[in-house]
């Protein structure tokens, strides 16, 4: 079984309830083929994420985005690198979930 915070609704879940305007904020909640994950990309204004995949589909649409790592720096810091991003990286302890 996978760990609780690989599961991107989780960290999603956190970010959606401390978000000023989050009736603004759509989360995708289900399982989506990669054909349809793109096809909704063009209709994002920002991605917000901890996954690498969803980093690198928002560059391939130009779409600003952030990077919240829960603990796999290693995993996003290349990509983040090769775009000069390092920056747009925030650590993401998951202690926060246990508050």
């Amino acid at each position: 079984e996978a760990h609780k915070f690989q599961d991107d609704r989780v960290v999603s879940n956190y970010i959606l309830t401390k978000m000023k305007h989050s009736k603004n904020a759509h989360m995708i909640k289900n399982d989506l083929s990669l054909k349809d994950i793109l096809s909704v990309y063009p209709l994002f204004d920002l991605v917000i994420s901890n996954r690498r995949h969803a980093s690198i589909f928002a560059a391939i649409h130009s779409i600003p985005f952030m990077v919240l790592s829960t603990g796999t720096m290693w995993h996003h810091e290349p990509f983040m690198n090769m775009l000069s991003s390092k920056h747009l990286v925030g650590q993401l302890s998951q202690s926060i979930f246990f508050q």
